[in-house]
């Protein structure tokens, strides 16, 4: 089981240089941009202004032209995708794969440098969801993803050996200094579980 002070802290969804600066900031290891609405150029652009360890881009399919010029535009460590796509024999990086129900033939197929992420509300009751989780995560490396969540990230943290927990950026309808205050509740919860060790 990892480590607390391990787990990484995973933001993704950035599409504006503040949402990325802000989540640079607090320290999140991996920061994630949104092919739909970035494109490359953008992407670069923001790349450009922050210090984070690790980028990575979100598809909803593999468009090898996409990927291809985003990976010589910026340091790109992983491209995030559904299950089911075909990655080009080119790219060298971090493959995530978006899970729905993961079976397993699915974990037995993981290549090395794949990592897990799924949503912790795809399975149909808490317990399912857990014994899945469980079985899948002593196995791969798990991001889990929290939007929405009917425990705490603590009580989460103890129940799975999860490897990152994500936090997808939306847009904010609050502007201003309070824009990013339940973010900041966020990176509260992951410093007391990183402190817990």
């Amino acid at each position: 089981m990892p480590d607390n002070k391990e787990i990484q802290i995973i933001a993704t969804g950035i599409t504006t240089l503040d949402e990325a600066r802000y989540f640079a900031a607090m320290g999140a290891d991996w920061v994630g941009f949104d092919t739909l609405r970035l494109t490359a150029g953008e992407i670069k652009s923001i790349a450009e202004w922050i210090v984070v360890p690790k980028t990575f881009i979100e598809m909803q399919a593999v468009k090898e032209d996409v990927l291809f010029e985003i990976s010589n535009k910026i340091q790109l460590h992983g491209v995030c995708l559904p299950l089911d796509s075909v990655i080009p024999t080119w790219y060298e990086g971090n493959i995530i794969r978006r899970l729905q129900f993961p079976t397993q033939e699915d974990i037995v197929n993981l290549g090395r440098n794949e990592i897990f992420l799924f949503h912790l509300n795809l399975f149909p009751n808490e317990q399912d969801t857990f014994d899945e989780l469980q079985r899948i995560c002593m196995h791969s490396t798990c991001w889990i993803e929290t939007e929405t969540r009917q425990i705490s990230l603590m009580e989460l943290c103890e129940k799975l050996p999860v490897n990152g927990i994500v936090i997808r950026c939306i847009e904010e309808a609050i502007m201003g200094t309070d824009a990013y205050a339940h973010y900041d509740v966020f990176f509260e919860e992951m410093e007391m579980i990183r402190a817990s060790g």
